[in-house]
């Protein structure tokens, strides 16, 4: 047998310490509300980046009402840009699942539902805007914990999003949407080539047409 020795605990006490420090910053990401948004956004940035061309997003994008969106996936024309914001309620979710009692448990869960429905509100009015995008928006959710308690919850929060044309989508569902996405665009360019091949193909056929005509006569 491979014997392993166990390293010193003079060595292992920088790493322990270290792994410590690591955690509790861990815990200080998440209690500051602009660094949670910055690692929301990053998220977003690496999910789409590693699944669409450049050519089809955009990252922070302003529109005419003033408005910047954390993403907007582009398929062309403007009725068909897709928003994507990635800021996700984060505090009174943490001390819901905190809570030592239900009665706390039940304050915490009313104020979380609050700002879901607050931060809905905000997406569809924002981000929806004729004839800048298409008719929905998605609202990124980086924490599948706290998309898991949106999804489960008794307000209904998914049905409640979708009324307003919006889509809550945690990292998982996100991706496979953009897969989706993906896919609606390579057909859509596809299709164009296929109408550009046919119209060389229909000029080709009148050109010979004409030849054997003339050459024929």
């Amino acid at each position: 047998f491979l014997m392993i020795r166990r390293p010193p605990r003079s060595t292992l006490f920088p790493y322990t310490t270290l792994f410590r420090s690591e955690v509790i910053d861990f815990k200080n990401l998440f209690s500051n509300k602009t660094e949670r948004g910055r690692l929301g956004e990053e998220y977003l940035e690496d999910l789409v980046s590693d699944t669409m061309s450049k050519q089809h997003y955009k990252f922070q994008h302003t529109f005419e009402n003033g408005s910047r969106v954390d993403c907007l996936l582009t398929l062309g024309s403007t009725d068909l840009s897709i928003p994507i914001d990635s800021k996700f309620s984060w505090e009174n979710y943490k001390k819901m699942q905190e809570a030592s009692d239900t009665h706390s448990r039940n304050g915490y869960a009313k104020e979380f539902a609050t700002d879901i429905n607050r931060h809905i509100d905000d997406v569809s009015e924002k981000y929806i805007i004729i004839g800048e995008t298409a008719p929905i928006a998605l609202m990124f959710v980086a924490s599948e914990g706290v998309f898991r308690a949106i999804e489960d919850s008794s307000q209904n929060f998914i049905k409640k999003a979708r009324a307003k044309n919006v889509v809550i989508l945690s990292p998982n569902t996100l991706w496979s949407f953009l897969r989706t996405y993906k896919l609606l665009i390579q057909n859509k360019e596809m299709y164009e080539k296929s109408r550009v091949l046919q119209k060389e193909v229909t000029s080709l056929t009148k050109d010979v047409s004409l030849l054997v005509d003339r050459f024929f006569s």
